[in-house]
């Protein structure tokens, strides 16, 4: 593959409170032939996460069309399980529903946080949503005390899907400590009840580092593809991918993309997405500072 970065595209400003920086996982629809909605999730002053979206010219997705004003929903009420932070990972547009799972934050006295699987739906065409419920889709078993987090839902025939994060521990860093986890496998029949039990390992936490992140999933051509980073103490999040004939065994190959020298994304590129318009195909994806500054973009410009 062989890609030409395009620079970041968008970064709250702080007008409305709730919306301080970040725009944390980029999730991309193609809306229609000239608008591509990208949700995401936004931070305020206190670090605490909200999903919001914004729409994109879907012929030049540098140029900003549309900014939400507001968050999606709210964080939890307090002692919920998302009373920290809402932090979108998942989209799946399922017949008129339009699907968001997230990661719902909560803080704990002696590990940082915990994260557990949540959703909100809209039957709008992707404009409102609604929590599905107060409590989590995905809450802890056994092996997965602190960490059971969907990052992509894929629908596929009569079946759901769940490439999750999943873990039990916190490794000590240089500066704090880090969650340990890796990207496991799940199947439900309706993409909102999974069992109860731990999902089988497909994506392995690679040699020098402690964590797999945040992958996203396209099927070409009879091969999936999976797009996701690698992460650690040293380097927080680099980008990473693989692909698989049926979706469960992954072979990691060469994404062929580079840290920049300098600005935004130099230190730390994460959270990928990819979207095809037309002829074109796009990565989106966060740089330094868990997306500190908004997401930006690469297009792909050889395969």
């Amino acid at each position: 593959m062989k890609w030409k970065k395009k620079g970041l595209i968008y970064g709250p400003e702080g007008l409305n409170g709730w919306d301080n920086n970040s725009f944390l996982a980029p999730l991309p629809m193609l809306v229609n032939e000239d608008v591509i909605r990208v949700y995401g999730t936004v931070r305020d002053a206190q670090g605490v996460g909200r999903p919001s979206y914004v729409e994109l010219d879907a012929h030049n997705p540098s140029k900003v069309l549309y900014v939400n004003d507001k968050p999606l929903v709210e964080v939890g009420s307090a002692g919920a399980f998302d009373d920290n932070g809402v932090v979108v990972t998942g989209l799946l547009v399922d017949g008129n529903e339009v699907r968001l799972y997230y990661a719902g934050y909560s803080l704990s006295a002696k590990v940082r946080h915990l994260d557990f699987t949540g959703l909100i739906i809209s039957h709008d065409g992707g404009v409102t949503f609604k929590k599905h419920q107060t409590t989590p889709i995905l809450d802890r078993i056994p092996g997965e005390e602190l960490t059971r987090a969907i990052q992509f839902v894929l629908k596929q025939d009569d079946k759901y899907i769940a490439y999750y994060i999943g873990g039990a521990r916190f490794v000590q860093g240089e500066k704090k400590t880090i969650p340990e986890y890796d990207i496991r496998y799940l199947e439900s029949e309706d993409g909102i009840h999974f069992p109860p039990i731990k999902g089988e390992i497909v994506v392995p936490v690679a040699d020098g580092f402690v964590r797999v992140g945040k992958p996203f999933i396209v099927k070409e051509n009879g091969i999936y593809k999976m797009f996701y980073a690698d992460g650690g103490d040293e380097i927080v999040y680099q980008m990473a991918y693989a692909e698989s004939i049926d979706g469960f065994k992954w072979e990691k190959k060469s994404l062929n993309f580079e840290f920049s020298d300098s600005g935004w994304d130099s230190q730390m590129q994460g959270y990928p997405a990819f979207l095809r318009v037309k002829d074109k195909a796009y990565m989106f994806y966060n740089g330094n500072s868990y997306g500190f500054d908004g997401f930006g973009y690469a297009e792909l410009i050889e395969e």
